[in-house]
């Protein structure tokens, strides 16, 4: 039986071993939460939930792209917007990754992408949600 660890371990190799994908980023790629206070385009994977009492087990992953926003002029009035072509860039290189990877003994699905802002910090990040099908 995997524990949620080993599915953050799995997600964090796939994302690290992509030269694309860190050279894109200012930040890391970080397992449950990142560094604090930190201003960086930043990843953070976190498993939320994995199954244990019986097989195949079933999962849901996190994988978390925190962005800072723009500071923009909006009628002569200083406003903070979400950096919406970073986001975007930084997603679709991870969704690919995700959709192009094979792994044995598992299955992963795209369940959700959004974005959530942040305001208090002056950041946002796109949250991909993914499920797991766990053959043991």
């Amino acid at each position: 039986m995997k524990q949620t660890y080993d599915l953050d371990e799995i997600l964090y190799r796939l994302l690290n071993s992509s030269n694309e994908l860190k050279s894109t980023i200012s930040g890391g790629i970080y397992l449950g939460q990142r560094p604090d206070n930190s201003e960086k385009e930043d990843i953070v994977i976190s498993t939320i939930s994995l199954t244990q009492e019986y097989s195949p087990q079933i999962a849901t992953s996190n994988i978390n792209i925190h962005v800072s926003d723009l500071l923009q002029s909006v009628a002569g009035k200083q406003m903070r917007f979400e950096n919406r072509v970073k986001i975007k860039s930084i997603s679709e290189i991870v969704l690919n990754l995700i959709r192009e990877s094979k792994f044995e003994d598992l299955t992963v699905y795209l369940e959700a992408q959004n974005v959530i802002r942040e305001p208090i910090i002056f950041q946002s990040y796109s949250n991909i949600r993914l499920n797991w099908l766990v053959r043991n």
